[in-house]
């Protein structure tokens, strides 16, 4: 009897996890259509399909967010153009995003271009880096990119494409963090020290949420060893 129960128990427990392992990640993209004409403050946040976002303000700007509503910013900056909502990040800012359940998600890619308030020759071609900290039960990941500034014949920034290497796209996170510096002319590029000129765009944000099928792998063991110790006291 006992052979039995750990043998259903083994099949069971096979079965979840190669339905876990079959299933295909669910892919979806954060458009930030919600947010069109809002303004946000450092610790302010909203609510973008599953996920929570965070305006965050490392450096005591208090005004470091706002939605674009027609895929530009008007008279105020200088902004890259989109057909499309976007979210953008100002004055040395951040945005930190969590799935508004709890959960853990894995991000695959997303789009940025460069924010400025105003053209400079000095912003032109590479003018930093983008940060991205993913936040998770191993700990903190980093991944960076280079940050293009302005183009030379347009004298605005453009939305480019950026996508993780698979160590990155593969790792669960429970927070993330999008931020920027610029470099400083002496080999350093520190988030919330580039003088309110770390800005930018961000927009189609690749999430794969973490499979709930995993969870259920793990209930179900839980449940299998409770009866397992029922049967035997």
């Amino acid at each position: 009897m006992s052979f039995h129960f750990k043998a259903v128990c083994a099949a069971a427990a096979l079965a979840l996890c190669m339905g876990a392992a079959q299933a295909a990640p669910k892919t979806i993209s954060i458009e930030f259509e919600g947010v069109a004409g809002s303004n946000f403050d450092g610790g302010e946040s909203f609510v973008e399909g599953d996920f929570r976002f965070t305006a965050i303000d490392p450096v005591g700007s208090i005004f470091v967010g706002f939605g674009s509503g027609s895929g530009s910013c008007g008279l105020t900056y200088v902004c890259p153009s989109r057909d499309s909502a976007y979210y953008g990040v100002i004055n040395d800012g951040a945005l930190r995003m969590e799935r508004a359940d709890g959960g853990g998600f894995a991000l695959a890619g997303f789009d940025l271009g460069f924010i400025t308030n105003a053209f400079d020759p000095m912003l032109v071609g590479t003018v930093g880096k983008i940060l991205v900290e993913g936040v998770g039960a191993g700990g903190t990941t980093l991944a960076e990119f280079a940050l293009e500034g302005l183009g030379a014949l347009t004298g605005t920034g453009a939305f480019a494409h950026f996508a993780f290497d698979a160590a990155f796209s593969s790792t669960y996170f429970s927070q993330v963090n999008f931020t920027s510096c610029l470099d400083d002319g002496q080999g350093g590029c520190t988030a919330g020290a580039s003088f309110n000129l770390g800005q930018f765009g961000i927009d189609g944000i690749q999430v794969i949420p973490e499979p709930a099928s995993l969870a259920l792998v793990g209930l179900g063991l839980a449940v299998a060893g409770g009866m397992r110790r029922r049967r035997n006291a």
